[in-house]
């Protein structure tokens, strides 16, 4: 029993010694453990903490507040310094937070105020101003005032080249086969340049020809074509083509060739030669030389469309062509459509009408006729040469007894032939005057060609002169 007594003794004393607040025995201020309910209770100062021990001191951290002045301070056992917490104690640090602002631009700021955020010059050449590329291998750097160029990659000369080539899209909504001439017609969004089929029946469509087509290129795919050398398995049938043919942009077929020279309106497009003929293992060599256009040459300055009928006319002030009218080509010193006839007189070929050609017979002795018959050639000549003769009119002279006849002229290839020969006057010409003579001036036919003979006859002699006389009166046409 006295056993059992001693030990509930001993228990219930340790029991109650583990229950006691104990004094911390550590450094600095001794206090009670803390103790907790909702909060955490700290130690509090009055103004900037101090240690009271300096145990450890280089080893812990500590946390104080200035209950006086609502500050925390931290202890950094690095440095052996305390430092106050920002805005401790729920009080804003508006000094240092405004100082912080004031560090910032704004919109008030003067050009002196900015100048410390300014780039500043460079002055000792340690700034990039630019890069450029210069060519396919090199490029420049500009810092500074210094210029630098550096080779990125080495220049390649091309010492054997058999063609020139280009990578292009095709977005025209279909494939562009095989040996297909193509033109540039933009650019696709992979950097590629678009094209279509080229055709010489209008200047839009040929005058940017730029290449055949290598291969098949699918609708939205790429592909190559040839710009300059040789391309083959073309379908060039002998039947066709001959080696060495000359083969052109064809007018007729969109993007096609032909060995037939295009003529106007069509235009010309070159494109190279036929080196062999072959119906699936054909070959051109490509060298593509488009046609000029009048409006293209260099020394010719004519408008876009010209006007109807006006004429190209060199001017030496500019040394150029230009395209002028009539009027302003000839002026006022030539014939013009315009002209009357009085206007025109001072430029036309002056004709002298004068006596051609004279036939005559009989002496004129007084009863004599014996030169008369109808079947008698009163003189003849022959119109040798290239000019014609016009008759205007003629004139028939007698002597004799009251004299009565019919005198005809006449013209053939052959002399005194009367069939098939023409006459100036069908009925031929009764002449009865002895004085003044007789004039015709009315004719079937008034030009008698070159290379033929005219002669007169006499048809009717109802009374027969001692004397008789015909006279051609007109012109010779020059041809």
């Amino acid at each position: 029993m006295r056993k059992l007594i001693l030990f509930l003794l001993v228990f219930v004393s340790a029991k109650v010694s583990a229950q006691v607040y104990q004094e911390m025995p550590q450094y600095g201020y001794r206090a009670n453990r803390m103790a907790f309910d909702s909060t955490l209770q700290i130690p509090t100062v009055c103004g900037v903490p101090t240690l009271k021990s300096v145990v450890k001191t280089n080893k812990n951290g500590a946390i104080a507040y200035d209950s006086c002045n609502a500050k925390f301070y931290v202890y950094n056992p690095k440095t052996l310094t305390w430092s106050e917490v920002s805005g401790g104690g729920g009080a804003t640090d508006t000094t240092s937070l405004s100082n912080r602002i004031n560090l910032k631009l704004n919109i008030s700021d003067t050009a002196t105020m900015l100048n410390p955020y300014l780039r500043k010059i460079d002055t000792t050449n340690k700034f990039v101003s630019s890069v450029t590329s210069l060519n396919d291998t090199t490029i420049r750097v500009i810092k500074g005032t210094t210029t630098t160029d550096i080779t990125i990659r080495s220049s390649a000369t091309v010492t054997n080249a058999t063609r020139l080539i280009t990578t292009v899209y095709n977005n025209s909504g279909s494939t562009i086969a095989k040996g297909s001439v193509v033109y540039i017609n933009g650019r696709h969004s992979s950097n590629y340049p678009t094209i279509l089929p080229a055709q010489a029946n209008n200047e839009a469509h040929s005058y940017k020809t730029f290449a055949l087509v290598d291969a098949d290129i699918l609708n939205n795919a790429t592909g190559i074509v040839v710009q300059a050398g040789n391309i083959t398995g073309l379908n060039l049938p002998t039947s066709t083509y001959t080696d060495g043919d000359i083969v052109y942009l064809s007018p007729t077929v969109v993007g096609g060739i032909t060995n037939v020279k295009p003529l106007a309106p069509n235009h010309i497009c070159k494109l190279g030669s036929v080196t062999r003929a072959h119906p699936t293992l054909g070959s051109i060599e490509i060298k593509i030389e488009n046609g000029w256009q009048l409006d293209e040459l260099s020394d010719v300055s004519i408008a876009l469309v010209p006007a109807d009928s006006v004429l190209l006319q060199f001017s030496r002030i500019d040394s150029l062509w230009h395209d002028v009218s009539v009027t302003n080509a000839i002026g006022n010193k030539y014939i013009k459509p315009s002209d009357t006839a009085s206007m025109l007189s001072p430029y036309t070929r002056q004709k002298d009408t004068i006596p051609m050609f004279v036939f005559g017979a009989g002496s004129g002795t007084a009863g004599d006729t014996s030169a008369f018959s109808t079947s008698s050639l009163y003189g003849a000549f022959y119109n040798t040469g290239s000019d014609t003769i016009l008759v205007t009119s003629l004139q028939i002279g007698l002597q004799g007894t009251s004299p009565s006849i019919n005198a005809t002229v006449y013209y053939n290839d052959s002399l005194g032939i009367t069939a098939g020969a023409i006459r100036l006057v069908n009925a031929g010409n009764t002449a009865t005057n002895i004085y003044g003579g007789t004039t015709v001036s009315s004719f079937d036919n008034t030009k008698i060609p070159p290379n033929n003979w005219v002669w007169v006859q006499t048809g009717t002699l109802t009374t027969k002169p001692t004397f008789f006389v015909l006279t051609l009166i007109g012109y010779k046409i020059r041809r």
